[in-house]
């Protein structure tokens, strides 16, 4: 680990350089919203919160097309032998980078021979460079550390800004092999003990806001406890089922599959879907095993809270962004879920 100061006035000229052989994004504030745009001299240094829409849609696209094909059975096209730029996410929050390495325990996970990977999502991962930018202001609503990570978590990243005033200090993960490539010694000066003293304070501070705020708690119960509970059908009278909690959720993969033909020829895309929607259980028959709004929430939080982390050594499926809590329009807070399953 190799830590460095850019300073801020430079910034521009590093980004600049990077965009020589990546497709640069950064965080933009439009009308109080900040989204990560490609960069064109237009980036908000001073956005305080993570990005409404998360680094997720860069590795599991909201849409996209998988491949194309014709009727006539010649060999499928996989689209992304034809069009699969290198990626550069400047300023992406440490919560949006783990929800990644979480989101590839399912989507591409190479523990075993007999691990099924998506090669779409893990293209992505391979052709991206994550240069994280540590929350030394957490939200309201952020509560990463009791879901396992931090303010300043490396998780998932290449590298790691802290931004200490009028420079901003870039810590090189060396165990990242994409990671030298943002190492420009001409833009850059090592960085100073007293530097790296303020560094450590910044985080300090940080972790101490996030320590009086609610935090999740893991539940204990049995699954077949937790599943009985009268708080699903408390949950599910609150609950409008308009899944915006899945859809800007870092760590939700749910998706959907459609084929479009034309004139003989046709295309096979992946949408974004989500456990709260009632056609995403619907079988062909008719019947639906999660036919009501208690099954359906009871499934989110469950798989959440239970389901993964049986499966994924106690990892909760949250990283502790807030998002479902900021903008749940009903105002369900899955702390709050959490402490009535516990």
């Amino acid at each position: 680990m190799s830590s460095y100061i850019l300073r801020k006035e430079r910034l521009p000229s590093y980004l600049k350089r990077l965009a020589e052989k990546y497709d640069v994004r950064v965080p933009v504030t439009v009308d109080g919203i900040t989204l990560f745009s490609p960069y064109q001299d237009n980036l908000a240094l001073d956005f305080t919160s993570h990005a409404r829409i998360s680094a997720k849609s860069f590795f599991l696209p909201q849409r996209e097309v998988l491949l194309h094909y014709d009727t006539a059975g010649d060999e499928p096209q996989d689209e992304q032998t034809v069009a699969d730029p290198h990626k550069l996410l400047f300023g992406v929050k440490p919560c949006d980078a783990r929800a990644i390495e979480l989101n590839a325990r399912l989507l591409a996970d190479d523990s075993s021979e007999a691990s099924v990977q998506d090669i779409y999502f893990k293209r992505r991962v391979d052709n991206t460079i994550m240069l994280g930018y540590g929350c030394d202001q957490p939200g309201a609503s952020c509560f990463c550390p009791s879901a396992g990570g931090g303010p300043f978590d490396r998780a998932g990243l290449d590298a790691l800004i802290t931004d200490i005033g009028d420079e901003l200090l870039v810590t090189i993960f060396e165990d990242r092999p994409k990671a030298q490539i943002l190492v420009h010694d001409d833009l850059m000066e090592e960085a100073t003990s007293e530097s790296l003293e303020v560094a450590a304070r910044i985080e300090e501070d940080a972790v101490k806001i996030l320590s009086s705020m609610p935090e999740l708690v893991k539940p204990e119960p049995k699954e077949s406890e937790l599943f009985e509970l009268a708080l699903w059908e408390e949950t599910a009278r609150r609950c409008v089922n308009c899944g915006i909690c899945t859809y800007l959720c870092p760590t939700c993969t749910c998706f959907d599959m459609m084929d479009e033909i034309s004139e003989g020829c046709g295309t096979q895309s992946r949408c974004w879907d989500s456990c709260m929607f009632g056609l995403f259980t619907l079988h062909a028959s008719g019947h639906n095993p999660r036919p009501g709004g208690k099954e359906r929430v009871r499934q989110r939080f469950m798989h959440k809270l239970s389901y993964f982390p049986d499966l994924h050594d106690g990892v909760l499926s949250c990283v502790g962004c807030g998002r479902c809590v900021l903008y749940c329009p009903v105002n369900i807070d899955i702390r709050e879920i959490s402490r009535m399953m516990a």
